[in-house]
């Protein structure tokens, strides 16, 4: 069996080779942050605000934009 143990020398090395690579093929950084992560929400987490309100919590729901 093979030792999959590295050293913190090794491990230096695979963390600057990885900067590199991404260096070299013009990773920008600033492209992630125009990324929108899409939020969803589960009609089950207000159930109770359904039950007393349904029109009005859905409503709700889509206001925020999550509808």
């Amino acid at each position: 069996m093979k030792n999959f143990d590295r050293s913190r020398r090794d491990a230096l090395k695979l963390m600057g080779l990885g900067t590199f690579s991404l260096a070299a093929t013009g990773f920008k950084i600033g492209a992630l942050s125009s990324y929108k992560a899409k939020i969803g929400l589960q009609l089950y987490t207000v159930r109770k605000a359904l039950e007393e309100d349904f029109e009005g919590t859905l409503r709700k729901i889509a206001d925020i934009g999550l509808a």
